[in-house]
């Protein structure tokens, strides 16, 4: 889910859900607005925060469909960091 800062902060800023889930996405607005924070940091750390909700089964409908949108794999982003790591293990 990575997109360029100020369209994941309107993303973010336009999102409804429960107050627990509020919480950590008003806290990702503030990091990165104010903190000016990495996104793959924040989303790493909104991860965090929702998987134990998910475990738990305790995600609202848009929270649950936000949390899969942030885990859901991005192969073309995630090769193209990884390959010349991958690539340079090779002998």
């Amino acid at each position: 889910m990575k997109k360029d800062n100020n369209h994941f902060v309107e993303l973010l800023q336009n999102l409804s859900l429960n107050d627990e889930e509020q919480f950590f996405v008003n806290n990702a607005i503030h990091q990165l607005k104010d903190n000016h924070e990495r996104e793959d940091l924040v989303i790493r750390n909104l991860i965090g925060d929702f998987r134990p909700l998910a475990l738990q089964q305790k995600l609202s409908p848009q929270g649950l469909q936000f949390f899969t949108e942030l885990v859901k794999p991005n192969f073309k982003e995630d090769i193209s960091l990884w390959l010349p790591i991958w690539l340079g293990t090779i002998h």
